[in-house]
């Protein structure tokens, strides 16, 4: 599982998760994109395990997206 902020000092977020899901080795990895910008998970829709939380978060939020990709 891989916590990512959407807003990278060198480069976006969204980048970053695209180029993990080019790569065999982290197609597959859940990822929570964490954002401060109005971002939906649909903005992030490419059929894999991404969940999008909105900042400032719920740590109860936090808790269920991250217990979801877990499988729990």
């Amino acid at each position: 599982m891989l916590i990512l902020d959407r807003m990278l000092p060198d480069m976006d977020g969204a980048d970053l998760l695209a180029r993990l899901r080019g790569d065999a080795r982290t197609a597959a990895l859940p990822v929570l994109m964490l954002t401060a910008t109005a971002s939906t998970s649909r903005d992030f829709d490419d059929g894999t395990l991404t969940r999008v939380l909105g900042k400032p978060f719920d740590l109860v939020d936090l808790r269920e997206v991250l217990s979801e990709l877990a499988g729990n």
